[in-house]
């Protein structure tokens, strides 16, 4: 059996159009408008630790934001750009996502580099996993991430979650994830 984000089968929820405020950030739906900044941030060395890899081309990123677009039109996930609240400035995505491999809902989340260190990831987490919690159908979320990405490990861990499965994942680069697999409870 598949997970899924739906509230009901016969409601399209309108998650294109949702906006999620914490103290500092605002979370909102992916657009093409994002396309550039997502395409020149979402870099190399930010996929280091993530099953993707970085866009070759901007056409790359479009298709990504389109098929983000798509999931959220049928229900299946919740993908956000995330950006500062008094600046405006693009600061990364995080996403709620059904999967095939997971009964649970599946958090995933990246900053770009110049963000790093300021706690926006777990701020970004944290705001997404109460609007799951309080939207959806769910007892848990699971959040995957490499053995070795001690900064994203934290996110999970000042949530309660703890590590329930783990797992070798080949990345679209070629190489390696040893990832850990959280379990957050519903509070």
């Amino acid at each position: 059996m598949t997970a899924t984000l739906r509230f009901s089968e016969s409601i399209a929820p309108d998650w294109r159009n949702l906006a999620l405020a914490s103290e500092r950030l605002i979370l909102r739906p992916v657009q093409e408008q994002d396309a550039e900044v997502i395409f020149s941030t979402f870099t190399e060395k930010i996929t280091i630790y993530m099953l993707p890899k970085a866009p070759e081309k901007i056409q790359d990123t479009l298709d990504f934001i389109r098929a983000s677009q798509t999931g959220m039109d049928q229900g299946r996930e919740l993908v956000c750009s995330i950006l500062d609240k008094r600046e405006q400035q693009f600061l990364g995505c995080c996403g709620l996502h059904a999967r095939p491999s997971w009964p649970e809902p599946e958090l995933g989340i990246w900053i770009r580099e110049e963000a790093h260190g300021h706690g926006y990831g777990r701020e970004a987490v944290q705001t997404l996993t109460a609007w799951g919690f309080a939207s959806l159908r769910a007892d848990y979320l699971v959040y995957p991430v490499d053995r070795n990405n001690l900064p994203s490990r934290a996110i999970p861990e000042s949530m309660q979650g703890r590590v329930f499965a783990e797992k070798k994942v080949a990345t679209q680069r070629g190489t390696w994830l040893d990832e850990v697999i959280y379990r957050i409870p519903r509070p």
